[in-house]
């Protein structure tokens, strides 16, 4: 998969003016279509919020990215195209953007979506002390008719036309997005049954017939056990699941297995913040003591790719490539760091792991086997998921943690939580030289930021700021006439592009 700089169109010339095709959606007129009414499928984790501006986690945004939309969408390429807009102009100097909205987007309520449902919208994101950076770049907004939102900027910024596609529209005034959310997408949601399941039915009102869907509704269990997933697949509970790579073989004689780069890195975080994780020495021993290829083949059996950076290398024109064998396994090395960092005889780590995710619990296992040959003795804490949130990613107070962290579309975002006052920076690293590296790509070229997103990757890499570990890929089973499955440069599980044939 390659990554493209969306906003690398920003600079083709100086007054635009934009209208795309929707995607690259593949046919589903095909001879032996088959009408089938519902897809099931599962997802690991709990919904940690159903509001989409509260929501953190990746799994949620997997599945309600069906149910909210933005001005803005990508395809499975990552090329951008209208979605509530219908185009858009930016202004000669670059800072003025003209939405001109479709008149006929309507959310799931009933509701006509107009220009002051984008207006408050992005009122609410720019009000918000927790959002990105990317709205305090925002200088105005205005609304000159029902179909036409204006946003200016401070600054030029390469990188907004790609936020627009993950700030979703809600409707003024509607109070109860927590517990029954209400979109504009093409799907509606239906219920939630907390530990057991989420139920969506397609939007017949959706207003883009290019990725109108075929499947009536969708049904997605909560099931993280590996051995339920393979079961209710095997079964016909479920026609469609992310599955373990050791399990791979279970299924390429009577389903359809796929596999494809996912946005993604696996790491041993460290609290930067505490001691004596506050010691560059003591997380540079420690990633020094890690095995990779071990993690590769004993949790992901070869379907992963060894980092040393924070960006999945799919971003191929902006991971630096010359990162790789960085701190590599040294145990003498990391054994020599830890003395001079005050631990000759080694020293204690926990590391707290959400548990509903058996790739982190098996991963830390290997590390902890890894660590021993270096002296440090691993306890491992394995949490609840809503635990894991509520300490480790939002409070802050654990030692260690494993977890896989999802990348953006836009390769800032992903290096942006490193920036020492990021709200999502749960790692609490802090570097004045990445900060000001992070502060000078706001306003770059594409061709700057390329360099200084290398730089960053260096910066927070030499520090150890986290043990980079690898970058798994995904791999899929699915019954075999159900096809239509894409795997996108973030994650997200398109509902409306699958669809059922006639398997002869």
């Amino acid at each position: 998969m390659k990554f493209k700089f969306i906003a690398i169109l920003l600079v083709l010339s100086c007054t635009m003016s934009f209208a795309f095709a929707g995607g690259n959606k593949e046919t589903k007129k095909a001879e032996g279509i088959k009408i089938q009414d519902t897809v099931r499928l599962n997802i690991a984790t709990e919904p940690d919020s159903l509001n989409p501006w509260i929501s953190a986690a990746s799994d949620t945004a997997a599945i309600f990215n069906n149910v909210f939309e933005g001005l803005m969408s990508y395809d499975d390429k990552g090329t951008l195209y209208p979605q509530v807009c219908s185009s858009y102009t930016l202004s000669e100097d670059k800072l003025t953007y003209t939405f001109n909205l479709r008149d006929d987007v309507y959310f799931h309520n009933g509701k006509h979506l107009t220009s002051d449902d984008v207006l408050y919208s992005y009122e609410s994101f720019t009000k918000d002390s927790t959002s990105s950076y990317r709205f305090s770049l925002i200088e105005a907004i205005s609304i000159p008719d029902d179909y036409t939102f204006v946003v200016t900027l401070k600054n030029q910024s390469t990188s907004f036309l790609i936020s627009t596609t993950t700030s979703t529209i809600l409707p003024r005034g509607y109070e109860e997005q927590s517990i029954k959310p209400i979109g504009t997408g093409a799907y509606k949601f239906v219920s939630y049954t907390p530990s057991q399941k989420m139920v969506f039915v397609k939007n017949d009102k959706y207003y883009d017939e290019y990725h109108m869907p075929s499947i009536e509704n969708v049904v997605v269990y909560i099931m993280s056990d590996t051995s339920s997933v393979v079961a209710a697949l095997q079964s016909g509970q479920i026609d469609v699941a992310d599955i373990a790579s050791s399990n791979a073989d279970l299924f390429k004689k009577d389903y359809t297995v796929i596999s494809g780069d996912r946005n993604m890195v696996t790491l041993l975080v460290f609290n930067n913040a505490i001691v004596p994780l506050d010691d560059a020495r003591v997380r540079k021993a420690l990633t020094m003591g890690i095995n990779k290829k071990d993690v590769i083949d004993g949790v992901f059996d070869g379907y992963a790719d060894p980092i040393s950076s924070n960006l999945s290398p799919v971003f191929k024109e902006v991971y630096n490539k010359n990162l790789e064998g960085l701190y590599d396994r040294d145990i003498e090395g990391a054994k020599a760091l830890l003395s001079d960092a005050g631990y000759p005889n080694g020293m204690d780590l926990e590391i707290t792991i959400p548990g509903i995710y058996w790739q982190h619990v098996d991963t830390a296992q290997i590390i902890q086997q890894n660590l021993a040959k270096i002296g440090v003795n691993v306890t491992i804490k394995t949490v609840e998921w809503g635990t894991w949130l509520d300490e480790v990613y939002y409070n802050r107070n654990f030692t260690s943690t494993i977890i896989g962290i999802d990348g953006k579309l836009d390769p800032f975002e992903s290096l942006k939580r490193y920036e020492t006052t990021a709200s999502n920076n749960f790692m609490n690293y802090s570097n004045n030289e990445y900060d000001s590296l992070i502060e000078k790509a706001i306003t770059s070229t594409e061709e700057q930021k390329i360099q200084i997103y290398k730089e960053a990757q260096r910066v927070v890499a030499e520090d150890a700021g986290c043990a980079f570990i690898c970058s798994p890929k995904n791999i899929v089973a699915m019954r075999p006439d159900l096809k239509g499955f894409k795997f996108y440069p973030v994650y997200f599980i398109d509902f409306s592009s699958l669809y059922y044939v006639d398997v002869k």
